[in-house]
């Protein structure tokens, strides 16, 4: 573990969980975009965005194979420069390349997130680090929502969108400065010591961490079929579209209270107490979701939903780290994460478009939420022992 993290590290966290999460956070806009404006249907924006966060899964699912290996300011540059192509490209093409360059895009994301939640697992205080790079990227997103919504597609449309975000990423390249070689320079080991760190890798399997990763993708399962039709959802409602904009945008600022609580939290009520609040926060979103048609209460519930969401993840990542000896299958949480997000979206869309409504989506949020939760809890319970 990292004796003495710098800003300088904290910095560069939560520049690159911003800048490699941006598409997700922005996902109701992007695919909104894309069906106003190209009038792709539910089913068909929904699979785009199972597209993009399936490639993450590809590159982070692989993550202990090659985290510790590789030089991470090469991959996170080498990553930055594809992503940023990837982007600018996908405005200019149709439907079937636009899912490529979603999954080439998605991929490059997953280099960076291994990297960053390996480098937040061995910090000297991971939900600090977690939480300040959730702020940071709930701020930002909130802030881009709006641009995206009420300026960048109005007048420019998809095409102004993919240059505006292909900019932003590049801009992030600039921060690979700030960021260790890789885990060998972050724990301060030789690469001897790194070899050995592999071979303890596969030696070590870590049964009740994998059962916790398949909470978090389950959880991220329902969490993100909601989160990808916020627009859709305000849309079917005959919702102001600046409106629905500033829904999206408030709700990922005032998210970044989530965090903050979660920082507040840190260890004062373990790890898995924190995830029965904020399961029991997102239910109660979920059912006000599904209650009424009115758009403030609508605001409402999108915000505690987003709020509990950014509450839990850092203790996700706990429940993990306690069931990991090795402390390198932190890299796999995001994949875990990508492979219930793309899930999530291309369910719901064809769940939709198959006549179960926006109904289903809330159901199978609140069902993933609660069986999750058990995962959790054995997770947590076996890890202690």
């Amino acid at each position: 573990m990292i004796k003495d993290s710098s800003t300088k590290e904290y910095v560069a966290v939560a520049v690159f969980l911003t800048i490699n999460n941006l598409v997700y956070n922005t996902l109701p806009i992007i695919l909104g975009g894309l069906a106003s404006q190209r009038g792709f249907d539910e089913a068909q924006i929904g699979l785009l965005g199972s597209a993009f966060l399936a490639g993450q899964m590809i590159t982070n699912i692989t993550g202990p194979l090659w985290v510790s290996r590789v030089n991470w300011k090469k991959a996170l540059t080498a990553a930055m420069g594809i992503f940023a192509v990837s982007m600018a490209l996908s405005a200019h093409v149709e439907y079937s390349m636009i899912a490529l360059l979603y999954v080439i895009g998605g991929s490059t994301t997953g280099v960076s997130l291994a990297c960053m939640f390996c480098m937040i697992s061995n910090m000297k205080n991971p939900v600090r680090a977690y939480s300040i790079a959730l702020i940071s990227q709930c701020v930002i997103a909130g802030v881009l929502v709006i641009v995206f919504q009420s300026f960048a597609l109005p007048m420019y449309g998809l095409e102004g969108l993919s240059y505006l975000i292909t900019g932003i990423i590049i801009f992030a390249v600039l921060f690979v400065a700030w960021v260790p070689q890789g885990l060998s320079a972050q724990l301060g080991k030789s690469a001897t010591d790194r070899v050995g760190q592999i071979a303890e890798l596969f030696s070590q399997f870590a049964p009740w961490a994998f059962v916790g990763l398949l909470g978090v993708t389950l959880y991220y399962t329902g969490q993100t079929g909601v989160w990808a039709f916020v627009e859709r959802i305000g849309n079917s409602r005959s919702f102001d579209p600046d409106f629905i904009g500033i829904v999206a945008s408030g709700s990922l600022i005032l998210s970044g209270l989530g965090a903050w609580a979660a920082d507040l939290t840190g260890d004062k009520l373990g790890s898995f107490k924190p995830l029965i609040i904020g399961i029991a926060v997102f239910i109660f979103a979920m059912i006000l979701l599904a209650a009424t048609e009115h758009p403030y209460l609508y605001f409402l519930a999108i915000t505690i939903y987003s709020c509990a969401w950014n509450y839990m993840t850092p203790f996700q990542l706990l429940v993990v780290k306690q069931a990991d000896p090795s402390g390198t299958y932190a890299s796999m949480i995001p994949a875990f994460q990508a492979i219930g997000s793309s899930a999530g979206p291309a369910m719901i869309g064809l769940l939709i478009v198959g006549g179960g409504g926006y109904l289903a989506a809330y159901l199978v949020a609140i069902a993933t939420a609660l069986i999750c939760l058990l995962l959790f809890w054995a997770a947590h319970r076996n890890a202690l022992r």
